[in-house]
């Protein structure tokens, strides 16, 4: 069962977005990001405390941020789910084979006998 639903107001949803694409320590990234997604052009970043502000309710969250939030989520969603069909396929690979290791060569197993020796 997931989280139950949170009110959408936008700062609930920058945070949560956030917290999901980055981690705990989102506003700077998050300022870099929407930076380069600004309606006026691309920048390097937008200024952190106006993401700051945003996320405690102090500036309204302008109009484009919201659509620019999901297309991330959505991009972000695709790459998951991607490498859980990879980690699937390996995970499937290793029950069926297990591990195949190929000969080292003598220059290798003498660096690897030299770690545990």
């Amino acid at each position: 069962m997931g989280r139950p639903a949170l009110p959408m107001t936008s700062t609930t949803v920058l945070a949560r977005v956030g917290t999901i694409l980055i981690g705990r320590d989102w506003q700077r990234p998050m300022a870099r990001l929407l930076g380069q997604l600004h309606p006026t052009g691309p920048r390097e970043t937008m200024d952190p405390r106006l993401i700051q502000r945003w996320a405690v309710g102090e500036r309204r969250v302008p109009d484009w941020v919201i659509p620019k939030l999901s297309e991330l989520l959505e991009k972000r969603a695709t790459e998951l789910r991607e490498q859980a069909r990879e980690a699937d396929d390996l995970a499937e690979q290793l029950r069926q084979h297990g591990l195949i290791e190929p000969p080292l060569s003598e220059e290798d197993a003498d660096a690897v006998a030299g770690i545990y020796y």
